[in-house]
């Protein structure tokens, strides 16, 4: 029996369309597994892009007076903008390198014969902006190691990171923390992780950290504390260089209720100043 042609075109058509649907079945059986998302990158990439904006780089002079001759060095630091209004929250032995050799003489009973220092012409740059921001010291917590700093023209769009929202810290927890590289690098952001090693309630209630001198965030993002360096020792222990040194992280609790006394103690140094 003999088939018209266009039963033909239906019968090629229909084997062309099968023999496709085997190809694309046998490429599909034979094709790597999708590639899961990394949990971990996800985290850094929703860290960066949440708070890296509030990092700023702090520039500064610092004037050591030693024997009456004082000398000018530059500075340079990073801090955190915690407010709309331009507050930036600095680790204090940044700004003045002495003085945690300071309180831990005072300690110890002991007289410090470190040089004075000061700091101040405080040039501020925030991420993706040319422009450098002019800031003023506003507090300083020797004992804490905690500094203040406000712009004195905060833009109107000034990224922050509200303390308000932050989680207290445990002990074990897995923290993080944010950096920026260098301005050779563009001042890139990039993260560390840390670990809330231990616990003390002397002298005030905090957590031993493994990273100084930074905010650190909890995997959920929120603030739980700022990491400040810790000197502690005993004459003798000084003399056979046995000095102990660690990062004591300030829970966000407590950063919260420092930052409301700084800006209570402004808008009274203002009401008076009118």
């Amino acid at each position: 029996m003999r088939m018209p042609l266009s039963a033909w075109l239906l019968l090629a058509l229909l084997g062309g369309t099968a023999q496709a649907a085997a190809e694309a079945a046998a490429d599909a059986a034979t094709a790597p597994p999708p590639v899961a998302a990394d949990p971990t990158e996800t985290l850094y990439r929703g860290l960066i892009e949440r708070h890296a904006s509030a990092l700023a780089t702090i520039e500064y002079v610092m004037t050591a007076d030693s024997a009456g001759t004082p000398q000018r060095v530059q500075g340079e630091t990073e801090g955190v903008v915690i407010s709309a209004d331009g507050y930036l929250l600095v680790a204090g032995s940044a700004l003045d390198p002495a003085k945690p050799y300071e309180v831990m003489y005072r300690d110890m009973g002991m007289e410090s014969t470190l040089p004075r220092v000061s700091s101040g012409e405080f040039q501020v740059r925030l991420p993706g902006r040319s422009e450098r921001f002019e800031a003023k010291l506003l507090s300083r917590d020797a004992d804490l190691g905690l500094a203040w700093l406000q712009l004195t023209a905060p833009p109107a769009d000034l990224p922050w990171v509200d303390l308000a929202k932050g989680a207290a810290p445990r002990l074990g927890q897995r923290g993080l923390v944010l950096s920026l590289a260098s301005e050779q690098y563009d001042f890139a952001p990039y993260v560390t992780e840390v670990r809330l090693q231990g616990e003390i309630q002397v002298p005030y209630p905090a957590m031993i950290v493994t990273w100084p001198n930074k905010l650190v965030f909890n995997t959920e993002l929120q603030p739980i504390g700022f990491g400040v360096l810790n000197l502690a020792g005993r004459p003798g222990m000084l003399a056979s260089g046995g000095m102990k040194s660690f990062a004591v992280l300030i829970p966000n609790a407590r950063l919260l209720e420092l930052t409301t006394r700084v800006r209570s103690a402004q808008e009274r140094t203002t009401v008076e100043g009118r």
